[in-house]
């Protein structure tokens, strides 16, 4: 549809490449909790307006305080799935 003139619009645009940094701490060290983190750590790959132009790609990874990341996680949930 089309937008009425009088609507109110607002948009904020992030110059490329800032970083945002978080910590997430979990009480254990439950693997299916790291698994579920590195699945979503994969699939989040846009945030914001929904558009392919560009506006709202990211990039997201994890670390985890025993030195892997997600696609440590990820490959161990993808070679224990592929068998089923």
């Amino acid at each position: 549809g089309v937008a009425d003139d009088s609507s109110l619009r607002n948009l904020r645009v992030l110059d490329s490449g800032t970083n945002f940094f978080g910590k997430i701490i979990l009480q254990g060290n439950d693997e299916k909790i790291l698994t579920l983190l590195s699945l979503a750590v994969k699939n989040l790959s846009a945030a914001g307006t929904k558009r392919n132009r560009g506006f709202g790609k990211i990039k997201c990874s994890i670390k985890f305080s025993d030195g892997k990341d997600e696609n440590f996680y990820f490959e161990k949930w993808r070679k224990e799935n592929a068998k089923n």
